[in-house]
């Protein structure tokens, strides 16, 4: 892929940034690690700022077993940040005094909006996506590791 040298300049220089997928399959704590560092490089280089774009970034970024774990992580994120949007919207209608219709109408609008979310809403919108995205390679992060074979799983051997 090509990466901006300045993020936020989209005529800056470009420069080529070839790192390998992930699958979740064999890989080592320290090849895990390199994934994630150049995961952030990436993120960085493309100016990478929405939660869209960096959905639409890892399933390009992974395969397999760890695509279909980062997808699972993200389902339950994205639905624990509209149920939280909503409460947050549904309180300040709450609060509202009335005294200023337009700002009644525009906290009821808001909130019509937030109730009609679903997980691709979520992912849009600025700074939820991105925390969608984030929490969904945390986890990720601590699923990958497991998939390394240890020398011995063989409990008896200790008794």
């Amino acid at each position: 892929m090509d990466l901006l040298s300045n993020p936020t300049d989209t005529d800056s220089t470009k420069v080529k940034f070839t790192f390998k997928m992930s699958d979740g399959v064999n890989e080592t704590p320290r090849k895990v690690v390199e994934w994630f560092h150049n995961v952030q490089q990436a993120f960085a280089g493309l100016n990478c700022t929405t939660g869209t774009l960096g959905k639409q970034m890892l399933q390009k970024f992974v395969r397999g077993s760890a695509l279909s774990s980062f997808n699972a992580a993200a389902i339950p994120l994205a639905t624990a940040a509209q149920t939280k949007a909503a409460r947050q919207a549904q309180a300040a209608a709450n609060a509202d005094n009335g005294n200023d219709a337009a700002r009644a109408n525009g906290l009821t609008a808001t909130l019509a909006t937030v109730q009609g979310m679903d997980n691709d809403t979520a992912l849009r919108v600025n700074v939820v996506g991105e925390a969608i995205v984030v929490g969904a390679l945390h986890e990720l992060a601590t699923w990958l590791p497991f998939c390394y074979p240890t020398k011995s799983h063989n409990l008896s051997s200790i008794a």
